[in-house]
């Protein structure tokens, strides 16, 4: 019987980002994977990028996370009783982000992208 190859899921930028702050192979909780690229650490965008988002959320459509996906490890460390979660990029998103080797656009000014309420 012939393979049966899944098709590629495309993955999203802010997903190509997140990959390419865990390359250096350092384990890191959202709040540093979100400094590293450029995200807010108030904003839901990391655990979305993440977890990926359900079917039936407000979020948007139902999509896949990086864990989901097999590119990223959730690692669970008990730092003096203390349990921190933080994350690894695999191999498999090591060969992906090769596949995904392109220029990535500049950040949004987060001036323009921030709603209104937020503001300060």
């Amino acid at each position: 019987m012939p393979e049966v190859k899944r098709p590629k899921v495309k993955i999203r930028l802010p997903q190509i980002r997140a990959l390419q702050a865990l390359k250096s192979g350092e384990l890191m909780t959202q709040v540093k994977i979100c400094r590293a690229c450029g995200f807010s650490e108030k904003s839901g965008t990391i655990r979305s990028i993440i977890n990926g988002v359900p079917e039936g959320s407000s979020s948007g459509p139902a999509r896949p996370g990086l864990v989901t996906l097999g590119l990223v490890d959730r690692v669970e460390l008990d730092i003096e009783g203390v349990l921190e979660v933080v994350y690894r990029i695999t191999d498999r998103g090591l060969a992906r982000l090769e596949q995904e080797d392109r220029q990535l656009p500049p950040l949004r000014d987060k001036d323009i992208s921030t709603n209104r309420r937020y503001k300060e």
